[in-house]
């Protein structure tokens, strides 16, 4: 082929993939509109775990391990600054 053949061949290319992305953008904002209807179910949310598992405080349990996580690097931090210079 001569060079403003593959030039043509690759630009038409570029403009169907960009008209693929356009429409899929409209696609994809008509099924969101689409879910925000009353008639929509509501999507579970993904939980791989068996039930029982996880404890049902879930959100309480990572803020105490937060906290806890925070009083230990205190301390750390604490122990840090006490520490004598180098010399």
């Amino acid at each position: 082929m001569r060079p403003p053949t593959l030039i043509r061949l690759f630009t038409a290319c570029l403009m169907v993939l960009g008209a693929l992305f356009i429409f899929r953008g409209f696609l994809a904002q008509s099924e969101t509109t689409q879910t925000g209807t009353p008639q929509a179910t509501p999507v579970p949310i993904y939980n791989p775990y068996p039930p029982g598992i996880l404890p049902d405080d879930l959100n309480a349990e990572i803020a105490r391990v937060l906290r806890e996580v925070a009083s230990i690097e205190n301390r750390a931090i604490t122990r840090w600054h006490n520490l004598p210079p180098r010399l």
